[in-house]
């Protein structure tokens, strides 16, 4: 079945235009020890409490502001403000998702970069633009990598043209995840496909025959070539895998899934790399009736600390964020002090973590 690699229009959140406005401030050092009461932003931005509340908690994961108790100002950090921009000492990341839309193991793995990175005097910013996983704009690109203090670029959930144009540049850069055909990047990457295999030969140990793989109607690369791999596995074990595509909101996901359930042949297994699609693929078996892992197994190809915490719990598939993060930093050093030169593709085997979902077909 032929998929789209092109990129939702996602709208921009209101959230993501304030913390976009005060990181931009604390860049060009417009407030140098203290941020302007809540109130004041408030009347400056012309938004909420809740929104201007939302942003500087953003602000202070990313590492930028220290929030103050009641009736104190929240403090600027001094990385925030006497960034090495001389040095080229500032590593940019780059992703079209706010901290508040990462899954959990893509926030470990942000954090323990820029835990690496700082240990050896580098400033790590968070760069969210969505609109340029939309279109590509080689203006915007170049006005972003002239930024001062540019040392280096991490790219986050990044398209083949996002890709292709750092592949052309100069500046060092690392892809989390697959690199694209013809693309001369070093990457650091989950490999789906051992997974997605692994899975498939997992879900035919217990009897299952009629395998499903949920997958959003516009995926990662490694999303994609996990699917063709569940796929071509599948086939060879003699099981007949179906990918079922759907939309974006969660109102779409429910209803696909509904959908799937009353579909013939009955499909018995489920596979996704999201872990928030199995959660509700669980509630969606219970409703209909079904019991899991008697009637149906469903399996994560990523972990989330949620699995842990339904009935049963929901097997998945491990990728230590922290070791991930480390390696990237690591990678990304040797880029900046040795040169680009040959590229390097780092992959990392996801540890399988037995669950309560997984079973026996009919047991």
């Amino acid at each position: 079945m032929p998929v789209t690699m092109t990129q939702p229009i996602r709208r921009i959140l209101l959230t993501d235009q304030v913390v976009e406005e005060l990181r931009q401030g604390l860049r060009e050092g417009r407030w140098s020890e203290v941020l302007p009461s809540e109130q004041e932003l408030v009347r400056e931005l012309q938004v909420s409490r809740v929104t201007v509340r939302r942003a500087l908690q953003q602000v202070a994961f990313e590492g930028l502001i220290r929030l103050g108790g009641k009736g104190c100002r929240h403090r600027v950090e001094g990385a925030a403000t006497r960034p090495a921009k001389s040095k080229g000492k500032v590593i940019r990341l780059l992703t079209s998702r706010s901290l508040m839309e990462m899954g959990a193991l893509h926030l470990v793995i942000w954090d323990s970069i820029r835990e690496k990175m700082g240990i050896a005097g580098y400033t790590v910013e968070y760069e969210l633009h969505p609109k340029l996983y939309q279109k590509v704009s080689p203006t915007e690109l170049a006005r972003l990598d002239s930024l001062p203090g540019t040392a280096g670029w991490v790219l986050f959930f990044s398209t083949e043209e996002l890709q292709r144009w750092f592949s052309n540049n100069t500046r060092p850069c690392l892809v989390i995840g697959p690199v694209y055909p013809g693309i001369r990047l070093s990457n650091v990457y989950p490999d789906t496909v051992a997974s997605a295999r692994h899975a498939a030969g997992l879900f035919h140990s217990k009897g299952h025959r009629e395998l499903i793989y949920l997958m959003a109607a516009v995926s990662t690369l490694g999303d994609h070539r996990g699917a063709e791999a569940f796929l071509e596995e599948s086939a060879r074990l003699g099981m007949n895998a179906r990918i079922h595509h759907y939309g974006v909101t969660i109102k779409e996901l429910r209803r696909s899934i509904t959908q799937t359930l009353m579909a013939r042949p009955r499909p018995t297994a489920f596979f996704s790399y999201n872990p928030q699609q199995c959660l509700t693929l669980l509630g969606l078996l219970h409703r209909a009736g079904r019991q899991v892992p008697r009637d149906a197994s469903v399996l994560a190809g990523w972990d989330d600390t949620a699995l842990e915490y339904t009935v049963p719990t929901i097997a998945c598939y491990r990728v230590n964020g922290i070791k991930t993060g480390h390696r990237v930093a690591r990678l990304l050093m040797d880029l900046i002090e040795k040169g680009i030169g040959k590229t390097r593709s780092l992959a990392i085997v996801p540890e399988f973590v037995a669950g309560e979902s997984v079973g026996r077909l009919g047991r």
